[in-house]
C-alpha cells in the first residue's frame, strides 16, 4: 500500500482554515462586532486596533483548528 505524502494534510490543512476564518468573520461582522468603518471619525484609531485584534484572533484560531482537523485526519487514515 503507498504511503500518504504530507499534500493532502496541508490541503486539509488550509481549507478548515479558510472555512473557519471565512465563519468567524462572517459571524463576528454580522453581529457587528467587527466594523470596517466607524460612524465617528474620531474612533477610528480605536476601530483599528480592535479590527487587528479580530484579525489577529480569527488567523490564529483558524490556523490551529485546521492544524487539529489535519492531524486527526492523517491518523486516521492510518
Amino acid at each position: 500500500m503507498a504511503r500518504r505524502g504530507w499534500g493532502g494534510s496541508i490541503a486539509t490543512a488550509v481549507g478548515v482554515a479558510a472555512g473557519t476564518g471565512a465563519a468567524q468573520l462572517g459571524f463576528g461582522y454580522g453581529l457587528g462586532i467587527i466594523n470596517w468603518a466607524p460612524a465617528d471619525a474620531g474612533a477610528a484609531r480605536g476601530a483599528w486596533v480592535a479590527g487587528l485584534v479580530w484579525a489577529t484572533w480569527i488567523a490564529g484560531s483558524s490556523t490551529i483548528l485546521g492544524a487539529i482537523c489535519a492531524y486527526r485526519l492523517h491518523e486516521r487514515a492510518l
